[in-house]
């Protein structure tokens, strides 16, 4: 006698009773009540390891959220606190007036990193919260790319840098929101300047590749291996990285992977031989999903 075990529709197993002469009611009876429990007990053990592993998420989701509160606390605080110190030394230095212009200058630089830092983490939110939608445009890459770059040539220059761009011929249009692209390009070009040594190479190479384009920008410098999977980590910095002490909110990666995504895109990173290649590929066109009107995240 072949009894079958059922989670409602669901069959989880068959109870396969065996004996040389035919079973009485009572006992087939006996088989289905059997059965039923073996069943019942299944579906217990079942929620409860459902259960399990609910709580097991929501444990680890709290311990990110007391780290995240923990983090931003703290990078909230720090710029506050030498807005104050700045203050209070302008006070003090009331007939200097080359000490004030420095010490106000302090406090101007630590207030757009703190406003850089709040708007970065109101982006992150929206991102996550997919209220970050795109205007998509049709963007001609070559003039789009050589003003972008141009725009960043100061910032390598001042450290003796070369700067390149290298289109591929057969670039198609983009159909893109600009200001998030720019966002992601800008994010990478920036963070090469600011982790390449003096007189160090950066490049943007872009290709036609699939049903969209590849950008591929490169820098020369390392990143060790072990970094790698957390570089796209919210307010991670890797140790001892920025020798030459530019600061940042450390948002800049985690957000450009979140763009990139909305953006129906791909982004990944390696670093080989005195090289980190950050490569992003974006589909020629905005999945309709995206293509919405957006409110644009607001300036504090």
């Amino acid at each position: 006698m072949a009894c079958s075990l059922r989670n409602h529709q669901e069959r989880l197993g068959l109870l396969l009773l065996e004996r040389q002469q035919e079973f009485f009611e009572a006992e087939r009876q006996l088989a289905y009540q059997v059965v039923n429990l073996c069943a019942l007990a299944l579906r217990q053990a079942r929620l409860y390891e459902e259960t399990r592993a609910q709580v097991k998420e929501l444990e680890r989701l709290n311990l990110l959220k007391d780290d995240f509160l923990s983090t931003v606390s703290h990078e909230l605080r720090t710029p506050m606190a030498n807005v104050r110190m700045a203050l209070q030394m302008l006070q003090i230095a009331c007939d200097n007036p080359k000490k004030q212009q420095h010490y106000f200058a302090i406090a101007l630089k630590e207030c757009n990193r703190q406003i850089d830092l709040i708007n970065d983490l109101l982006d992150i939110q929206r991102l996550s919260a997919e209220k970050y939608l795109l205007q998509p445009e049709e963007i001609f890459l070559p003039h789009y790319l050589r003003d972008l770059v141009a725009a960043a040539q100061p910032l390598a220059q001042g450290k003796k840098q070369n700067l390149q761009l290298r289109l591929e011929e057969g670039i198609p249009p983009l159909k893109a929101d600009p200001k998030a692209l720019g966002r992601i390009l800008r994010e990478l070009l920036h963070n090469a300047v600011k982790y390449t040594a003096p007189e160090g190479s950066i490049r943007l190479q872009v290709t036609p590749e699939g049903e969209g384009v590849l950008f591929v920008c490169s820098n020369s410098s390392e990143i060790p291996e072990a970094e790698l999977p957390r570089i796209f980590e919210k307010f991670y910095r890797i140790p001892k990285a920025d020798r030459w002490e530019h600061g940042g909110t450390g948002l800049g990666l985690a957000l450009v992977k979140q763009l990139v995504e909305r953006m129906g895109g791909q982004i990944s990173v390696s670093s080989a031989e005195g090289w980190t290649h950050f490569r992003v590929w974006l589909p020629s066109a905005l999945p309709a999903a995206t293509a919405k009107s957006l409110e644009p995240a607001g300036a504090a």
